[in-house]
């Protein structure tokens, strides 16, 4: 859900994965990453938990989710 408390579940789907890495990777609106996570596709099917607690201050994030050359930005907002 958005907004988070800091605390929530990425997952879906490609075809064409297969068991693809999946790099995660977290920035705040001025462009400092702030949270990093590897993960990997189990055949087609991707899922896994974002856990920061209250890690960071409420605001607006970027996360990306990069794998097989491919980028795709989520915009979330954390709130307390």
């Amino acid at each position: 859900p958005n907004p988070t408390d800091g605390d929530f579940v990425i997952n879906g789907n490609d075809s064409r994965a297969n068991g693809d890495g999946v790099n995660i990777s977290i920035y705040n609106t001025v462009g400092r990453l702030v949270y990093e996570k590897k993960a990997a596709f189990d055949g087609d099917t991707f899922y896994t938990d974002i856990n920061l607690g209250r890690q960071l201050p409420p605001g607006v994030y970027l996360l990306k989710l990069e794998y097989d050359n491919k980028k795709i930005p989520l915009v979330f907002v954390v709130r307390y």
